[in-house]
């Protein structure tokens, strides 16, 4: 699970669905490391409203591999704090053996720490911090060895083996990390204890006569290429073995979808190897922690927006170049509200409801191994007597069974109609009676899945049964004359003595006309191009200014965004236009819409535009444009003579910061709220810390208020 983000300054003076089987090809995969701490705790999982086994309930609907994480905790730990220390070798292997009982597959995530290990937290275990590095490479090799082998006696041999968990800055600080740079001494010792786990684990598995597992390298940054890359070409300089890429993708803590995506295709081209999101969730409810409300990303904290979102993510996965994105693990799937257990909000983007029944982001996630449509069906217009084909690409696991439905009845081979079972549903000799609406429906043992709707449309021959008469129009509300009778027609063009294509418009009750225009051709045309023509002169005239139907709306943006103003006007003739900024011309600003990209406070102002015809000109009301950047920054610290601390903070204006400390960073982490403000127009605070006297070490956090 990734640390919350959040501005932070230390002072120191020292592949599947339905069921589990051999060869799947998609990992659908959820974490379910604290099944049996709730199950203890008399919580039960349901689905339809009837109890079952929750990792019965995973399997049904197409859970294919559930994850285990794995402490050094030891027996008194555990039972003192269970939720920080239970997933000892103790706990997790009777509930691994019951993941291989239940038909799936396993994967084994090391934390090789007595609790919780992330970035920020990659704690020692305590049994092992009197040994010097040569020996802690050797513990590393044992711990795995044994490890490994006590699960492949009880009958829970890994699928999968995570050698630690988001270990983006190292593991088994200050050995292995923090790493920063490139190459380094504690770049050569992560190296080393990483061997030291391969080698654990080759041992373990050779004396088993088992199949090795895959080897996952786990770190926090799925939507940050630049840290992806950097690691795991350091990575490669150690020489370290391993078989997949594992990338934690949490919205709220990571970054976008956009950046998700970018940071996968990236990584699949430059390093070649199968990609996992190793951890990701979503709220299905607004009462997750605040925090969390404004990386989102426009998608609804409610069981349908977890779906949409992790549809959205599963999508990204198997757009991965080279068919490398491999799979997706759900974190905190089992998670529930339980007494006295900080969940950090996961109960609030569990599997399941404050109930305990199954949500349907189940089904999406297990959705993950059925079939997918990659390229939809599109609507098609044709002719009649003409030919016509709906296509679509899919991906997924082989065998694929494929039907067409023809307004939701099964389509069969036929007169002028071939491929119902294929991507390719073919049409020729088109009549009207193949008007209709069509799916496609692709299916394999994992699930299934139905394309979006494509209309096919079949037209007749375009002809003209009474025309205009000429006349002369003066501008009014409407700048309209009536349109003539028509048949078989889907829009109207108008030429002018020039030719030059002066209208198009979809057929109503008027036919709008620009100023001036003599025309003296109406052509009807269909959109396969057919055409008839009438020979009819309109002129018309225009006496009156544009009138404004839509003002330029007040925008507040963040610096970075996109501010997007626009104008709806109309008028009898061609509308031009000039776009203000506090009453000066903007140059080369002359559309009904305003984008400004990347704004900065800079661009902070009122913006306007006049709308011109020949009638004369309007001018739209002012709109403002505010810019601030909301994102809470410590610039600096200064000591004082007596053992104080001045800090330097920064923030948005008139946004209210919450100033929180802590003695150390190892979970869990105790931060006190020391200070809170509103920001005045300068958007900086100084603020002394006294109670930081004499300390060894300090940590700072800024934060905005909720």
């Amino acid at each position: 699970m990734g640390l919350k983000l959040s501005a932070l300054f230390v002072i120191t003076f020292v592949l599947f669905g339905g069921s589990a089987r051999a060869n799947t090809n998609f990992l659908a995969a959820a974490d379910f490391s604290d099944l049996a701490f709730f199950e203890a705790r008399g919580i039960t999982y349901k689905d339809g409203g009837q109890i079952e086994d929750g990792l019965q309930i995973l399997k049904n609907h197409g859970i294919n591999c559930v994850r285990l994480r794995l402490w050094t905790s030891s027996a008194a730990e555990a039972q003192s704090n269970p939720y920080n220390y239970t997933n000892n070798n103790t706990y997790t292997i009777p509930l691994a053996v019951r993941v291989k009982n239940a038909g799936l597959l396993f994967s084994l995530d090391f934390h090789y720490s007595d609790t919780w290990a992330d970035p920020g937290a990659q704690a020692i275990p305590t049994a092992w911090t009197n040994l010097n590095f040569t020996q802690l490479v050797q513990e590393m090799r044992t711990y795995n060895s044994n490890t490994i082998a006590a699960f492949a006696a009880a009958g829970a041999m890994p699928d999968f083996v995570q050698i630690g968990n988001e270990i983006t800055a190292g593991l088994l600080f200050n050995y292995g990390g923090p790493l920063s740079g490139s190459g380094g001494t504690l770049w050569s010792q992560c190296g080393q204890l990483l061997n030291a786990a391969v080698m654990g684990i080759q041992d373990a598995v050779g004396a088993a006569g088992a199949k090795m597992p895959k080897i996952i390298v786990h770190i926090d940054s799925g939507a940050n290429w630049t840290t992806t890359e950097w690691f795991f070409d350091n990575l490669a300089a150690e020489g370290v073995p391993y078989d997949i890429i594992g990338l934690s993708y949490y919205p709220f803590y990571q970054g976008s979808l956009i950046n998700l995506n970018i940071c996968l295709t990236n990584a699949a081209l430059m390093f070649g190897k199968p990609i996992v999101v190793a951890e990701d969730a979503f709220p299905y409810t607004n009462t997750c922690p605040s925090a969390w409300l404004g990386d989102l990303y426009g998608y609804p904290p409610t069981p349908a927006g977890q779906v949409s979102f992790v549809a959205a993510v599963g999508q990204i996965i198997r757009n991965v170049p080279n068919q490398l994105g491999y799979g997706f693990f759900y974190w905190g799937t089992e998670y529930q509200a339980a007494n006295g257990v900080n969940e950090a909000g996961f109960n609030t983007a569990s599997f399941f409801d404050q109930n305990g029944n199954l949500l349907p982001v189940a089904n999406t996630v297990g959705g993950m191994g059925a079939p997918f449509v990659l390229t939809q069906p599109t609507n098609l217009t044709i002719l009649t007597g003409g030919n016509a084909v709906f296509s679509a690409a899919v991906i997924g696991s082989t065998p694929l069974v494929y039907q067409w439905q023809q307004n939701g009845t099964n389509l069969a081979a036929g007169t002028g109609i071939s491929g119902a079972d294929t991507t390719n549903l073919m049409f020729t000799g088109i009549t009207t009676n193949s008007t209709a609406n069509y799916t496609l429906i692709v299916t394999n043992v994992y699930g299934s899945v139905t394309s979006s709707v494509a209309a096919l449309i079949v037209v007749l021959p375009p002809t003209i049964l009474w025309s205009f008469t000429n006349l002369t129009l003066a501008a009014d509300a409407n700048c309209s004359a009536p349109m003539p009778d028509v048949t078989g027609t889907n829009f109207i063009l108008a030429t002018d003595l020039s030719g030059t294509l002066a209208i198009s418009q979809s057929p109503t009750n008027d036919f709008i006309l620009p100023l001036g225009t003599n025309i003296i051709v109406i052509t009807v045309a269909d959109v396969i191009g057919n055409t008839a023509f009438s020979t009819n002169a309109i002129v018309v005239e225009d006496q009156t200014p544009p009138l404004i139907l839509s003002q330029p709306q007040n925008q507040t943006n963040l610096v970075g965004a996109t501010a997007n103003f626009s104008v709806g006007a109309i008028a009898c003739t061609l509308l031009a236009y000039q776009w203000f900024f506090n009453n000066t011309v903007l140059n080369n600003q002359t559309k009904s819409a305003l984008t400004l990209a990347s704004v900065n406070t800079t661009n902070a102002g009122n913006y306007s535009v006049t709308a011109t015809a020949s009638g004369g000109s309007t001018t739209s009301v002012v709109a403002s444009l505010t810019v601030f950047n909301p994102a809470p920054v410590i610039t600096g610290v200064t000591p004082n003579p007596d053992g104080s601390f001045v800090l330097n903070l920064a923030g948005a204006p008139g946004s209210t910061y919450i100033l929180e400390t802590t003695a150390n960073l190892i979970s869990p982490v105790n931060w006190q709220s020391v200070a809170t403000n509103t920001l005045g127009a300068s958007g900086v605070w100084q603020f002394t810390d006294t109670q930081a006297v004499n300390v060894q070490q300090q940590f700072y956090r800024l934060e905005l208020a909720p």
